[in-house]
């Protein structure tokens, strides 16, 4: 369930472009944040919901959903909330007959229970157990046709998905829930939408849909709906934390546990790692028990942790970022961070291994020193000196000792910042970034020259005479930069570096996959504008773009034109578009977030034919002339890509879509989280995504005036 699960995290992306545009225009939203009260006691609620009963009659498992074992899972929950974290039995409300567990029935218990009495400063704990499904979309904005949805006590039937518990009606009540300022709130769900209906004799919480398949040729972003939660929840959700069963393709399992009692699995381990808690015990340290036990019984299930990792349980309180990288150990007892080259991640470097739960290497003893002896994209593999039990192993947690620069670093060479009153901070900040090195500068061994003015910058017009500050050159000969002496020069030296790295991080990502095979390229269309030059009609057929001498596409400033993409893998991938432009930026290309208008599911089926992205992506070329590339990534699970695009590129947009707000936006993601910390030389604020399979294609194009 996983658009389930992020659905007050999900924010308006409301991403423009400079270059290349969709002719919808941008709107502001404001965000309304949770807030912490001085009271020590706040107020605890909880709603516990777990659906057994769902036979309809028929012993047919294409036509009805199976009945499940969730009694324990909410007699567990409700015994660990009292028990160990102060909750009153009156304040915590169970939902576990099939009377009680009818859509209405739990739609009003979300309102009556969770929204109504909460009062800013509530510690609020929702939990579902049971089925989950997609079903046909109802409002036109899902490229591969469904909505994500909970499967209610009273539900139709696997062909008809009329009661079922739609996202945005879900999405809807939180974000009321959202409103009265929780200080924090908890979501668990213990279901799946993608699997079959058992898989030998462990039960499967979740069923696809299996009625008639939704049009294939469907018309989206015409109308507005309320379907999509991303359309719902407009505003970083600070406080919350969610926790889901397994990842968005797999399925979720049910076990028994120590007392032969049946439960599900992910709500077991949840059990267990609540019951272990400490007082200053994290969700991330929470999470890391949780994945850990799952992963002893099943090696197919994965569970998800996104939000505020580092807040205690249960409380409205974080601490202080953990700088470690969690260590893993697979079934073949391979050690590896889970982190890799999109993290900074290098060969050769060496970290101290300690025990789980530790905050810093000061609190215990060390286990092991590790080395890195090769690393994947999100992942590193290590070699631990001396005999360590691999029990302690699987839930260790890694602190660098001794990082080794490669050559995969930005290289940056400097010239006369000595003349600069502020030239040592800057120096002192290019040494902070994890991302880059210095070198001496000669020819051909650097990636970016730092340096002040020369008569050549001033005869060729990049600064006027008597210009007092740096310019930052690209290897090529472009300018990345011009940067005034001041006060803000160190900063600005570092989110220029950023940048570069941003859009190098993207130009480089070339990879492919046995399942992932994905096409893109551009066509030409004819458009009607009204009198302030927005699209109004696309006029005639589209067409193949022209081509210059070389045969390289070409458009001219003001052409427009539309995004086409074909799937030829072995199976659906969801697919991300960015612009690498001709001034190297990154620019947004699809999907987008367009206000007034539902996001649009990007998952493209593996059928083997060209899908045109439809309108409002109608793009318009303005420039700068140059040799362009839009780039495809093709995913197996959603991975939200905007925290790589440039600031500049969202012209006249404010708050919620500032850069720091479009991080917070990357929750729902995998890949897009670990780029936005390969960016910026962070760890990374999402825990236990499994790597996931990628695959890029790349559509060049040329600019013309």
């Amino acid at each position: 369930m996983r658009r389930l699960f992020v659905l007050v995290v999900l924010c308006a992306l409301t991403l423009g472009v400079a270059s290349l545009r969709p002719y919808y225009s941008s709107a502001d939203d404001s965000v309304t944040k949770p807030i912490q009260t001085a009271s020590s006691s706040p107020h605890r609620r909880a709603l516990l919901v777990g659906i057994s009963k769902y036979l309809r009659g028929s012993v047919e498992r294409n036509k009805d959903f199976w009945d499940l074992n969730t009694e324990n899972d909410v007699r567990l929950l409700k015994e660990i909330l009292i028990r160990k974290f102060q909750f009153d039995e009156k304040d915590i409300l169970v939902l576990d007959q099939p009377q009680q567990t009818t859509k209405k029935a739990i739609l009003d218990a979300i309102r009556r229970h969770l929204i109504e009495p909460t009062q800013p400063g509530d510690i609020v704990f929702f939990h579902f157990s049971g089925h989950g499904q997609q079903i046909p979309d109802d409002g036109n904005d899902e490229v591969d046709g469904y909505d994500e949805s909970l499967v209610p006590s009273d539900y139709v039937s696997q062909q008809d998905g009329s009661k079922n518990i739609r996202d945005d009606e879900l999405g809807a009540l939180l974000e009321e829930l959202k409103k009265k300022r929780p200080a924090n709130v908890t979501i668990t769900f213990d279901s799946c939408y993608s699997g079959t209906a058992t898989r030998g004799d462990v039960a499967v919480r979740g069923g696809p849909w299996m009625g008639a398949p939704p049009p294939k040729e469907k018309v989206r972003g015409e109308e507005k709906s309320a379907s999509g939660l991303q359309e719902i929840a407009a505003g970083p959700a600070e406080g919350y934390v969610f926790l889901s069963a397994a990842s968005p393709r797999q399925t979720a399992k049910e076990t028994k546990n120590e007392n032969d009692q049946p439960m599900g699995l992910f709500t077991w381990a949840l059990v267990k790692a609540l019951d272990a808690a400490g007082p200053r015990t994290t969700y991330r340290d929470l999470f890391e028990r949780v994945s850990d036990t799952m992963t002893q019984v099943r090696g197919d299930q994965n569970p998800q942790l996104e939000g505020q990792l580092e807040k205690v349980l249960m409380e409205g309180i974080a601490l202080k970022p953990e700088r470690y990288i969690s260590v893993k150990v697979d079934q073949r007892k391979n050690v590896f961070l889970q982190a890799g080259k999109l993290q900074g991640m290098t060969k050769g470097s060496r970290f101290a291994l300690y025990p789980e739960g530790t905050k810093d290497t000061k609190e215990g003893a060390k286990l092991a020193d590790a080395e890195i002896i090769e690393t994947d994209l999100i992942t590193s593999a290590l070699k631990v000196s001396g005999t360590v039990a691999q029990e302690k192993l699987r839930t260790a947690r890694a602190f660098e000792t001794e990082h080794f620069f490669d050559d995969s670093l930005l290289k940056i060479a400097v010239q006369g910042l000595n003349t600069l009153a502020a030239g040592n901070e800057v120096l002192a900040g290019i040494g902070k970034f994890e991302l880059a090195q210095t070198v001496e500068r000669g020819k051909g061994n650097w990636d970016i020259l730092i340096h002040t003015p020369t008569p050549a910058d001033v005869k060729d017009k990049i600064v006027d005479a008597g210009f007092k500050g740096l310019i930052l050159d690209r290897q090529s000969g472009s300018v990345l930069t011009v940067i005034p002496e001041g006060p803000a020069m160190a900063a600005a030296v570092r989110r220029a570096l950023e940048n570069e790295v941003r859009w190098l991080t993207i130009k480089k990502l070339e990879n492919t996959d046995a399942s992932l095979s994905i096409e893109i390229k551009l066509v030409a269309v004819d458009v009607e504008l009204n009198a302030s030059g927005r699209v109004t009609k696309i006029v005639g057929q589209p067409r193949p773009l022209r081509k210059t001498e070389g045969s390289v596409p070409e458009l001219k400033i003001g052409d427009h034109f539309m995004i086409e993409v074909r799937n030829t893998g072995q199976e659906p991938a969801y697919v991300t578009i960015l612009n690498l432009t001709s001034d190297g930026k990154v620019g947004p290309g699809w999907p987008q977030q367009i206000p007034g208008l539902p996001p649009q599911e990007n998952r493209i089926k593996n059928d083997g034919e060209w899908v045109r992205i439809p309108e409002p992506y109608v793009f318009r070329v303005e420039g700068p002339a140059g040799l362009e590339s839009f780039k495809a990534i093709a995913t197996r699970e959603p991975t939200d890509f905007t925290p790589l695009i440039d600031e500049e590129l969202l012209r006249g947009q404010r708050g919620p879509n500032s850069l720091d707000a479009r991080g917070q936006n990357a929750f729902n993601s995998t890949l897009g989280k670990l780029l936005l910390s390969s960016q910026q030389g962070r760890r990374s604020s999402i825990a236990g995504a499994a790597p996931p399979a990628w695959a890029t294609a790349s559509f060049n194009f040329l600019i013309r005036q």
